[in-house]
Order: structure tokens, then sequence, then C-alpha cells
């Protein structure tokens, strides 16, 4: 599934992953644990997220000018990118993955302030900020 996440190439393959990887991840805190502990999977969502804003902006220009590492102009909708929140508040609630989440600290902050985000999804990407700074 995370190799469907990082391919950009199919938008269809990339957003069924998330769709797979949110509910394994809500659905059971063992499912969620191993997710988290993969190698990559936080990095991976939150390029996902970042993609679908890169996207977002390049739509909102009125020339097509803002393009980010060739994102294509379609960004995911407001739902896959809650799903990809959901998911990412799922695997910061197992205590393994706070050094990962640690790491991507600043890429969490920039994504919850970023105008484009939907108010929900930045919600959520606050609740994920809390779990991981809590002692």
């Amino acid at each position: 599934l995370l190799r469907f996440l990082r391919d950009r190439k199919s938008a269809v393959c990339r957003e069924m992953a998330v769709v797979l990887l949110a509910s394994l991840a809500q659905g059971h805190s063992l499912a969620a644990r191993a997710i988290a502990l993969q190698e990559r999977s936080i990095g991976d969502l939150l390029g996902f997220l970042e993609d679908s804003l890169a996207a977002a902006r390049c739509q909102q220009s009125q020339a097509g000018l803002v393009h980010e590492q060739n994102a294509p102009c379609e960004p995911a909708s407001v739902d896959m990118m809650r799903r990809a929140a959901r998911a990412l508040l799922a695997l910061a609630e197992v205590d393994e993955s706070r050094s990962q989440f640690t790491l991507h600290e600043s890429r969490l902050l920039d994504i919850s302030v970023s105008p484009a985000v939907d108010s929900l999804v930045s919600q959520v990407i606050c609740e994920v900020l809390f779990l991981i700074a809590r002692p």
C-alpha cells in the first residue's frame, strides 16, 4: 500500500492506498502500529497531503505558474485529505511512532497553517501535533 501511496503518476491507486491505510489504522491499534513502524509511512502520508495542497495552489493560480515538484493541478478531494489526516492521527496514537512524527513536525505545522487546507483537516493535524507533543 505504501508503494502505491508513493506513486504520484496514478492518482486512483494513490487514493485507494489512502483509503485502505486510513481504514486499517483506525480499525485496530495493531494495524496502526504495523503501519506506523513502516519506514516511510508517515512521510508518505504527509507527502500526499502536501501534494494535494500544492495542486490546490496550482489550480487557484490563474496562469498555473505555481508548480511544486511537478504536482498535477488536480488536487485530492477534501474527503481524501481528511482520510489521510485521520490516518496520521491513528498512527500518532502509537507510542513507538513518536520519534518518526517529531522528524516531520515542521511539515505537520506547515500543513496545519496553510490557507489552502480545509479547516477539518487542519483540526485533525493540530490533534496530531498535540499528541506528539505530550510527554
